[in-house]
């Protein structure tokens, strides 16, 4: 009986875990203004586009990695943004990974790996 109860807290602590992480993420996509993003040279900054399929691609990478993450990530919907943020951002296709003032547009694996781990 005391195994069965102790695994059920355990199961719940795990659950809340995952939900106070998933919550997390949820607010980083939901309110990353981009002024504030450009301006921070700590935090990676992940440019996006809901409907593009490179973006789609490196999707699941980008989130597994970043999911139990402490540090703040920026993730910018590059639709939203104007000619002259683009510019400022020097993104000129999505997805892009913004880390310590340098764009980098890329799909590749290593390359996504190495900017996420630098930026931890």
């Amino acid at each position: 009986m005391r195994i069965k109860e102790a695994l059920v807290k355990m199961l719940l602590m795990i659950v809340i875990i995952f939900l106070l992480f998933g919550i997390k993420m949820v607010y980083e996509f939901a309110y990353s203004p981009f002024q504030v993003a450009m301006r921070s040279q700590d935090n990676l900054v992940v440019f996006y586009r809901p409907r593009c399929s490179r973006c789609h691609h490196v999707a699941l990478r980008v989130l597994s990695k970043n999911y139990f993450s402490i540090k703040r990530t920026y993730y910018i919907n590059a639709n939203r943004l104007d000619n002259e943020e683009l510019k400022q951002a020097n993104l000129m296709i999505t997805p892009g990974f913004r880390y310590h003032g340098k764009t980098i547009q890329t799909v590749k694996g290593d390359e996504i790996d190495r900017i996420i781990n630098d930026s931890k």
